[in-house]
C-alpha cells in the first residue's frame, strides 16, 4: 500500500495510490480529478502537473 496526503476541496486525506485507477486534469482550474477503482470521483485542490510528478505518475 503506497499513501499519499491529498488536498480535496475543504479536507486533506491519505489515499492508497494503489486504489487509483485514473487522474484528469480539471479544464477550469487546472486542477487533479481522481478516479478510485470503485469509481468514486474527488475533485482535489493539486494541480493536475505537479501531482502526477509528485505521484510518480510521469
Amino acid at each position: 500500500m503506497r499513501l499519499f496526503e491529498i488536498n480535496l476541496i475543504g479536507k486533506t486525506v491519505l489515499v492508497n495510490l494503489d486504489q487509483i485507477t485514473f487522474i484528469e486534469e480539471d479544464q477550469e482550474t487546472g486542477n487533479a480529478v481522481i478516479t478510485m477503482s470503485n469509481g468514486e470521483r474527488y475533485q482535489t485542490n493539486e494541480n493536475f502537473e505537479e501531482f502526477r510528478v509528485n505521484i510518480g505518475a510521469v
